[in-house]
């Protein structure tokens, strides 16, 4: 049984072996590129491989290690990414992918994979996250010992899979120190049996997160079990220092469990242990239990929160931090709260299974040590916050119970209840509204980011034509699949469109039918902007949180049918704002937000009056970020349509 699990998930070993230990400067050495020299050392079946010191480094392109050895690095050898090579993406200078029983250790003071971060961020390099200094997939019983990962165009340490629900497995990385990294000290996309101990991340600065560590499943099938990590330093890192973003998991995932014991984060600016889940992506259901086990660490110097709970669910992974402290924890000028229970997303679940045991928090201030939002329409308060911390700060220590009379006190208790029930749009109840029928006219120049979802109506058998551009978003290329998928209302495809170009141009179809069509494409990264169509047009949400709409100025339109209980709501995100204004049919405006950096909403109640709605997107104050913008429509059919001319109700 072994034997077909190790064949079904890929893992490579060597067939014979040859007894001895071998050097690799037996096989030769090249000062500018000794690529092929490694490789054929680490292809040789010795159950020994010394990487012994030469004249200077070991310049290399990327290579790859064979199962059932061990790697040694004698004192002082630097493997050195060779320069202008790892081009391509995904590229790693070090790849350990579908082996069991490897050993890569730095023998007395250690060694160095050093990879050159400066040249990856300059063309002819496209930017990444990738260009990893050790990447492993889907690999067993892995050890890695005191070495120094750095400079990488990714992560020091990056722990994927190569083959669909084969995690990494016994895997222990020790004394190993991960510094000056891209994007992570160290990812863990999907692992069981973790043991990281005695080591250092810090310095990265680059590609978001920038975290000291980041546990962030890809998908559903990905695990994180019995992940361990052990007197541990995160350090000067622009992200946090101990991220767990949970937001691909599912109903299939395994639960969680992540222990964190006698751990460090210093200075690092995005705080301790931020943990984030996305409910909103979660349609499967989630897994039920699990945990996350913080015990003896300490959290100071940063400019974030020391632990940020944000979005987790009723039931899953119950959180306990015990005999920690955090020390000046936020040194912004205007203090964060050490502790955050954040609900971040629209429709933020109920949480609980939170639990704190002689915490002490050192601040300037006994107050504002703790905050706790939920969504004013929520249905259900946050509960489940239990144990004591210690607050240390003017001179004092003020032990607060975190009881029944304390929850009441600090927890949200729910609010205005809407109806949040995503309603499916009915073309047999849609009343058609076209001012100027076949004559094209003009759309408001929204930016559709990530590509559209829209609604087509055409009047009758022929050709339905629409201008659209590209608007770029950064300096990523365009997905190849970036193509315009036309489909009838029964879902049968009637025509593919060229992508769209950095140039208006027009795309033209043919409806076989008179009746509603959907016209979809994805342009992740990237925007689109329509700028007219000949037949009316409603765009929906793409299966996110809410409507992205990136860098516009302009008014969009929506619907309201009288007797239906729905609301509107509208916001920045991540430190992004946009100034709303809601107007009704009359014109009026019903509701204005200025400044808007997180979810606003309006209640439409059933009296509300039936019609053309309004929505006016515009800039916020100077000096504020204006660049996503979401809207959300509840209770009723979510389309947005960018002219007054062409709609239906």
């Amino acid at each position: 049984m072994k034997n077909i699990f190790m064949a079904f998930c890929g893992f490579v070993g060597v067939s014979a072996f040859a007894e001895e230990s071998v050097k690799v400067s037996s096989f030769g050495y090249d000062p500018v590129d000794s690529t092929a020299i490694v490789q054929k050392a680490l292809d040789s079946g010795a159950k020994q491989i010394v990487f012994d010191k030469a004249a200077g480094s070991w310049v290399i392109g990327p290579v790859q290690a064979r199962g059932e050895s061990e790697i040694l690095f004698e004192e002082g050898v630097q493997l050195l990414a060779k320069p202008g090579d790892f081009l391509p993406l995904k590229s790693a200078l070090f790849s350990v992918v579908g082996v069991t029983n490897l050993t890569l250790r730095g023998l007395g003071a250690g060694a160095t994979l050093r990879m050159r971060l400066a040249d990856y961020q300059k063309p002819p390099y496209k930017k990444s996250e990738w260009r990893h200094a050790l990447c492993i997939k889907s690999s067993r019983n892995v050890l890695v010992e005191n070495l120094t990962l750095a400079d990488s165009g990714g992560d020091g340490i990056y722990l994927g899979v190569s083959v669909p629900r084969c995690p990494n497995e016994n895997v222990t990385i020790r004394r190993c120190v991960c510094d000056n990294n891209n994007r992570q000290g160290i990812s863990v996309i999907s692992a069981r049996h973790l043991l990281i101990e005695d080591t250092v991340m810090k310095n990265t600065r680059g590609t978001a997160p920038k975290s000291g560590i980041d546990f962030e499943p890809n998908n559903p099938a990905e695990v994180l079990v019995d992940c361990v990590m052990r007197n541990c330093l995160t350090e000067n890192n622009d992200g946090a220092g101990y991220d767990i973003y949970l937001g691909q998991l599912g109903g299939i995932t395994e639960p969680v469990s992540i222990t964190l014991e006698n751990c460090r984060s210093v200075n690092d600016r995005r705080g301790g242990v931020p943990l984030s889940f996305n409910p909103f992506r979660h349609n499967n259901g989630l897994p039920k239990g699990g945990f996350l086990k913080v015990k003896g660490c300490t959290f100071i110097y940063s400019s974030g929160h020391a632990i940020a709970l944000r979005d987790k669910p009723l039931g899953v992974m119950d959180v306990s931090v015990e005999d920690c402290v955090f020390a000046n924890v936020s040194t912004n000028a205007k203090p964060e709260a050490d502790i955050v229970l954040a609900a971040r997303e629209r429709c933020s679940p109920q949480t609980d299974g939170i639990h704190f045991r002689n915490v002490t928090i050192r601040r300037p201030t006994r107050e504002g040590w703790f905050r706790a939002s939920a969504r004013p329409w929520m249905a259900v308060p946050i509960t489940g916050v239990t144990g004591s911390v210690n607050i240390q700060a003017e001179g004092t220590h003020t032990l607060i119970a975190l009881d029944e009379a304390w929850r009441a006190a600090n927890l949200p208790q729910g609010g205005d209840v809407l109806n949040l029930e995503k309603v499916a749009f009915d073309p047999a109840k849609a009343q058609v509204v076209d001012t100027k029928p076949g004559e094209a006219v003009k759309l408001a120049p929204v930016k559709l980011r990530d590509g559209c979802e829209a609604i087509v109506y055409a009047a009758k058998p022929g050709p339905v034509s629409f201008t659209v551009a590209l608007a770029p978003v950064n300096r990523n290329p365009t997905r190849e699949e970036a193509v315009f998928v036309v489909r009838n209302w029964k879902g049968k495809k009637v025509a593919t469109l060229p992508p769209p170009e950095r140039k208006a141009a027009v795309r033209t179809f043919t409806a076989p039918e008179a009746g509603f069509c959907r016209l979809s494409c994805q342009a992740k990264p990237h925007a689109l902007v329509f700028s007219s169509c000949d037949a009316p047009i409603g765009f929906q949400p793409l299966p996110k949180d809410g409507f992205d709409v990136y860098k516009s100025k302009a008014s969009l339109h929506f619907t309201h049918a009288a007797g239906t209980d729905a609301a509107f709501f509208c916001g920045g995100a991540g430190g992004e704002y946009v100034t709303v204004s809601l107007v009704d049919p009359a014109g009026t405006c019903v509701r204005r937000w200025e400044n808007q950096g997180d979810w606003g909403f309006c209640r439409l109640a059933p009296d509300a009056p039936e019609g053309l709605w309004r929505v006016d997107l515009t800039r916020p104050a100077a000096g504020m970020v204006w660049e996503d913008s979401y809207l959300d429509l509840t209770g009723m059919a979510p389309v947005f349509f960018l002219t007054s001319e062409k709609y239906w109700r």
